[in-house]
């Protein structure tokens, strides 16, 4: 199908997402109750941060060798990467909280590694 979609001067490009408190792993940047959700969320450990930088890059990987032509970090609507940019949610005391620099840290590493 790529090569159909080249052959006619177009691109291919995959949306990347995690969505955070809606995933299996139910994250959020500081854990608890976040906005109207019912449930408790999990606050992520840099271990966990990292993991999921790598998840990204496999992706980012994957959907090269299918024949993508790049990708895009989803950062709206609730998504884990804009979970992090929002102060009311991110809690965090560490570099990926608090100022809009650390709080915009994860969505540079991830672009950093996935380039």
């Amino acid at each position: 199908m790529a090569d159909i979609v080249h052959k006619n001067n177009s691109y291919i490009l995959l949306d990347l997402v995690h969505q955070g408190a809606g995933s299996s792993e139910n994250f959020t940047p500081s854990g608890g109750k976040i906005l109207n959700f019912d449930f408790e969320t999990k606050a992520m450990t840099k271990e966990d941060i990292l993991k999921i930088q790598n998840d990204f890059v496999q992706a980012a990987l994957r959907a090269k060798k299918a024949g993508c032509d790049g990708v895009e970090i989803h950062g709206s609507q609730l998504s884990l990467v804009s979970l992090f940019s929002f102060s009311n949610i991110n809690k965090r005391t560490d570099e990926y909280g608090g100022s809009d620099e650390n709080r915009a840290r994860l969505i540079v590493e991830i672009v950093q590694k996935v380039r």
